[in-house]
């Protein structure tokens, strides 16, 4: 029984170190985050969590109080300003950070426009 528990925990450990590593890469596919060297993308990327949205959900409302920054990984979104699209998104984009750093609602509301990964960062960690 311990030697199962051992196995098991090094494949626990070893699955994390590739959760983290994956992190890591998909933060360096962010334009925003390309000049970063590995420690500062190791930071990043420590600090966000994966977040899995259906097509059409709304995952940012317009007028609503910023509480997240955003990277989508992949999937796409629109951005809606008083219900017009003013903007697509893919992977690599991101959107929050403008709303977080002004300490201003969202401008616009952002919906899925098909199943999207995101990564997800809370705000008071992304102002830190």
């Amino acid at each position: 029984l311990v030697n199962r528990n051992q196995a098991w925990l090094a494949l626990l450990r070893s699955a994390r170190a590739s959760a983290g590593v994956t992190r890591i890469s998909c933060v360096r596919q962010i334009p925003l985050f390309r000049l970063l060297n590995d420690a500062q993308s190791a930071l990043w990327a420590r600090n966000f969590s994966s977040q899995e949205r259906l097509q059409d959900d709304v995952i940012v409302r317009q007028s609503s109080r910023a509480s997240s920054f955003f990277a989508i990984k992949s999937g796409t979104c629109k951005a809606l300003r008083n219900g017009t699209e003013v903007a697509r998104l893919g992977p690599g984009d991101v959107f929050g950070e403008a709303a977080l750093m002004l300490g201003v609602p969202s401008p616009v509301s952002v919906v899925a426009t098909s199943d999207v990964t995101l990564l997800v960062m809370p705000g008071s960690t992304f102002l830190d």
